[in-house]
């Protein structure tokens, strides 16, 4: 994954307007990096064709992504790719953001409501640290 820069924002395509606020932070808080919107099953197709390739998954907390991350994380798996962190924005209590941590192999959870700086430093978090 070297060189790569890219964070995604994946989804279901249906998402709020939450989407295009995190969208805009990121964007403007992480200028070293391309941040998208990119729908799960795009993600999906684009691992199991080439890898990867992204240097960390932002996914929202509803039952598609915790589907979403466990067919990542597998698909991950059986191809030998290196693994990619992944950060989920949930609503929940700290007791929803441990289980969905460990349920779904994930690097990180970010409790809404969040302030704009808790987002950036929650990805820079999971983010390589040679990045």
């Amino acid at each position: 994954m070297s060189g790569n820069k890219d964070i995604v924002i994946s989804g279901t395509g249906r998402e709020s307007n939450l989407y295009r606020i995190t969208l805009l932070v990121l964007e403007r808080s992480l200028s070293d990096y391309n941040v998208s919107i990119v729908p799960f099953s795009d993600v999906l197709s684009g691992l199991s064709e080439r890898g990867c390739g992204y240097t960390a998954l932002l996914v929202m907390d509803h039952p598609e992504g915790h589907e979403f991350c466990h067919d990542f994380r597998e698909k991950e798996s059986d191809s030998g790719y290196e693994r990619t962190p992944i950060l989920v924005v949930t609503g929940g209590d700290e007791t929803r953001a441990k289980r969905i941590r460990l349920e779904d192999d994930i690097d990180g959870v970010l409790r809404k409501p969040f302030q704009l700086n808790e987002l950036t430093e929650s990805v820079k978090g999971i983010l390589p640290q040679d990045k």
